[in-house]
This record gives structure tokens, sequence and C-alpha cells, in this order.
């Protein structure tokens, strides 16, 4: 059985980067995403204290990355902002930028377009 990626998962592209991003408050759009990716290391109830997390895996078959924001009912601006740093960081190290002081700028611009787009995916 071949399995696909669940339908109506939040998501967007990163079109600077090339790299598509799914945001959830879910548990079992967190499950079904797991499934899919094959990789077993989205928990949603080992990180149930937590405001949210991000994940970046790459599907087994086809070596596609995976970036997810997940986010915890009631949802705190804080917790979006963390998260997208994580986010940020990780797309940054997927498409090969070096985040240092030197150049931060890379960085804080990725990071201020991605609280937005993840931000206005919520609202949606």
């Amino acid at each position: 059985m071949k399995l696909r990626f669940p339908k109506g998962v939040k998501n967007f592209e990163v079109p600077i980067y090339d790299q598509r991003v799914y945001v959830t408050t879910k548990q079992s759009e967190v499950d079904a995403i797991d499934r899919y990716m094959h990789c077993g290391n989205i928990e949603w109830h080992l990180r149930r204290h937590s405001a949210g997390y991000c994940v970046h895996e790459v599907q087994e078959q086809t070596g596609i990355p995976l970036f997810l924001v997940v986010l915890r009912r009631p949802i705190k601006p804080h917790a979006i902002v963390h998260e997208c740093g994580h986010l940020a960081l990780m797309i940054a190290e997927r498409v090969g930028i070096k985040v240092s002081y030197d150049d931060q700028e890379p960085f804080c611009y990725l990071l201020d377009w991605l609280f937005a787009k993840v931000t206005a995916e919520l609202k949606r």
C-alpha cells in the first residue's frame, strides 16, 4: 500500500530556498505525516509539555525533505517565533547557508518571513 501525504495539512513554499514547510496543531496530522515519512521520530506524546516543536526529516524513499512546525493550542506568539527560529536554522543548514555573528542577515530575514507565513497559515 502506497501512503500519500495527508491532505489538508497547512503548508507553504519557501520560494527563495525551494523548500516546503508544513504547519499543524493536530496530533492526527502529526501521526499521518510520521507514517508517510517512515521516520518514527515525530513523537507528539513525548513532547506533551512543550508549546511546540519543529522537525526536519527526509522521506526515506524519495529523499524529499520535510520541515514541520507543530504548535499546541492555545497557540502562544512566543512559541511561534521560537519554533520559527529552529525552522530558519534548519532551512539555512539544508541549503548551505552559514549563520554566524558576522553574517546574521540571511537568518534574520528568513526568521521574519517564516514568522509571518506560519502566523498566516494558522489563521487560514
